[in-house]
């Protein structure tokens, strides 16, 4: 809506908090259309704010034109493993994103239990993947190997969470 209307008149704008602002998969497509008009922008905050995989795909379709987008917060949101996988994959065109927070978006990095296990093996915390630290909280339903995979290949990143 109004926000991402407005951004083309703010150029110099170089950090975008919209955190718990119910935003939806839809607002963030709209968000991520407008982002190039904002040259300067550094950091986006859309923590709490419903976005979907549909919209985390739109979004990231958006980042390679953010030039100088180093900070991008979508703490809280219900992008999935299928939004953080177009996430990930958008890395190779974002070099200098250097924050990346998915915490909270029902992602599972880690292999589900076998269905015929007896007591499936549940375990949170944090693991490693090529030296960054990932906050890894399982839920049986979800596989994320590739998204793990995937996110573990861009050493410009200095922080990611998921879980």
């Amino acid at each position: 809506g109004r926000v991402a209307e407005a951004l083309p008149s703010i150029p110099f704008l170089t950090q975008l908090q919209l955190g718990y602002n119910t935003v939806g998969s839809e607002g963030a497509g709209n968000l991520g259309r407008a982002l190039p008009s904002c040259p300067q922008l550094k950091s986006i905050d859309l923590q709490s704010n419903m976005i979907g995989p549909e919209g985390a795909g739109t979004l990231s379709a958006c980042l390679p034109r953010c030039k100088k987008l180093s900070v991008l917060n979508l703490k809280g949101n219900i992008i999935k493993n299928e939004g953080a996988m177009k996430l990930a994959n958008c890395l190779e065109r974002v070099p200098w994103m250097q924050r990346l927070d998915l915490r909270g978006n029902q992602i599972k990095l880690q292999p589900s239990p076998k269905p015929n296990s007896r007591s499936p093996a549940r375990s949170s915390g944090s693991r490693k993947f090529f030296g960054h630290t990932v906050q890894v909280a399982e839920t049986p339903e979800i596989d994320g190997v590739e998204v793990a995979t995937v996110l573990s290949k861009y050493p410009s990143i200095q922080f990611l969470e998921a879980s």
